[in-house]
C-alpha cells in the first residue's frame, strides 16, 4: 500500500496498527517527502498528539491471522458499494471475523512467514467467509452498543518523533 493510502487509512480508522507504523517509517527514513505527502503526515502528526489517532504497542508475539484478515477487510472495502453499507468501525469487523477464526501465533520474522503462508494455503477460503459475516453482521447493525468506550493503547513515541522533524523541516 502506498504512503497516501496507509495514511488515509489510518486517519479513518484511528490506529495505526505497528506494521503500518514501520511503513510510514520507513518512508520518512527513506528520503524528502513530496509537498502532498508532507501535507497528510502533518495532519497524522497532528491526529497522533491529539489522541485522535493511537498506535498499539508492539509485543514480541504476533497473530498473523489479524494481518491476513486486515487485508482482506481492506481488500473488500475498496469496492464502493461494501464501503457504503459498512456503517461501523473497521475493527469491529475484524474482531467479529478473528473471534470466529484460529489465531496463528508467531515470534520470529521466519515463523512469521511460516504461520502467513500456513494461513495463506490451508484458510484463505475460511477468512473470506468469516469477513463476509463480519461485514454482513454489522452490516445489518451498525448501531452495535454506541456508548462503548474503545480500548485505547499508548503512542508509539518513534513516529511521533519523525513526524514532528518532519514539520521542524519545513
Amino acid at each position: 500500500m502506498d504512503l497516501k493510502r496507509t495514511v488515509e487509512a489510518v486517519l479513518e480508522s484511528g490506529v495505526c496498527p505497528p506494521d503500518q507504523a514501520m511503513a510510514i517509517l520507513r518512508h520518512l527514513e527513506g528520503g524528502r517527502p513530496g509537498s502532498e505527502e508532507t501535507r497528510m503526515l502533518n495532519r497524522l502528526r497532528e491526529a497522533l498528539e491529539t489522541g485522535e489517532v493511537r498506535i498499539p504497542a508492539a509485543s514480541r508475539y504476533r497473530n498473523i491471522m489479524e494481518e491476513l484478515v486486515w487485508a482482506e477487510v481492506e481488500r473488500r472495502c475498496e469496492d464502493p458499494a461494501v464501503l457504503r453499507a459498512v456503517r461501523t468501525n473497521l475493527h469491529d469487523i475484524m474482531a467479529y471475523a478473528l473471534n470466529r477464526l484460529p489465531p496463528l501465533y508467531a515470534t520470529s520474522l521466519e515463523g512469521a512467514a511460516f504461520q502467513r503462508h500456513r494461513a495463506e494455503a490451508e484458510l484463505g477460503g475460511l477468512v473470506a467467509s468469516r469477513v463476509d459475516e463480519a461485514l454482513a453482521t454489522t452490516a445489518r447493525k451498525p448501531e452495535w452498543h454506541p456508548e462503548r468506550v474503545p480500548l485505547v493503547d499508548d503512542p508509539a513515541p518513534r513516529l511521533i518523533e519523525a513526524l514532528q522533524r518532519l514539520g521542524e523541516a519545513r
